[in-house]
């Protein structure tokens, strides 16, 4: 599992309006495939997150996003 901060999302928190941050979350699973969500969240501590978002599956075979 890899996990990285989504440095070009640009979005505000619905709830407070402050600058959200995203979260890049890959997996790779025992069949071969890589999956890749997103998750999405406020930079303050007002505690709104949005529900994960499912931004890729790689099946193994080249260029299959």
């Amino acid at each position: 599992m890899r996990v990285t901060d989504v440095l070009d999302f640009f979005a505000r928190c619905p709830a407070c309006g402050y600058a959200a941050q995203a979260t890049a979350v890959e997996r790779e699973r025992a069949d071969g495939r890589t999956d890749a969500t997103r998750r999405i969240g406020c930079a303050l501590p007002c505690g709104w997150q949005d529900e994960a978002q499912t931004v890729y599956t790689i099946d193994g075979t080249p260029g299959v996003r």
